[in-house]
């Protein structure tokens, strides 16, 4: 033969991990557009991202000092009493700027000194006077 054919090279096989990556990686992007998009668009969506960007980080940081001083219930007692001094007014801010129902909540809490801490009552009391009908 004059002219042959040249061999083939033997013919790639694509690997499961890499198809399940790029279908991973789809899944995510499609995800995340799906989660931008409701943000943007929705308001009920937006509203529980803001309350739980703001709330979360509270909540959690009352947590750790629980876990943190099990051990001394002394220094816990001043730990919650600075968190509550530090967080009782971000709190009331988060209410204020997402209104609604949350400012009932707050109103009735204002109410109840044996359901929250004294820093908690004083700044929710200013529900009352802030915030008519």
């Amino acid at each position: 033969g004059a002219l042959e054919r040249p061999a083939r090279a033997p013919a790639r096989r694509r690997s499961w991990v890499g198809a399940a990556l790029r279908v991973g990686a789809a899944t995510t992007a499609g995800g995340v557009a799906a989660a931008v998009g409701a943000y943007y668009w929705d308001p009920s969506v937006r509203r529980a991202v803001t309350f739980w960007s703001r709330v979360g980080p509270i909540a959690g940081h009352y947590v750790f000092a629980q876990k943190w001083h099990a051990s001394d219930p002394e220094a816990q007692r001043r730990e919650y009493e600075r968190l509550h001094d530090v967080y009782a007014p971000a709190s009331l801010e988060v209410v204020l700027e997402l209104r609604g129902l949350l400012v009932k909540f707050g109103q009735q809490l204002s109410s109840r000194p044996e359901l929250v801490p004294h820093q908690y009552v004083v700044a929710f009391r200013r529900l009352q006077e802030r915030i008519s009908g």
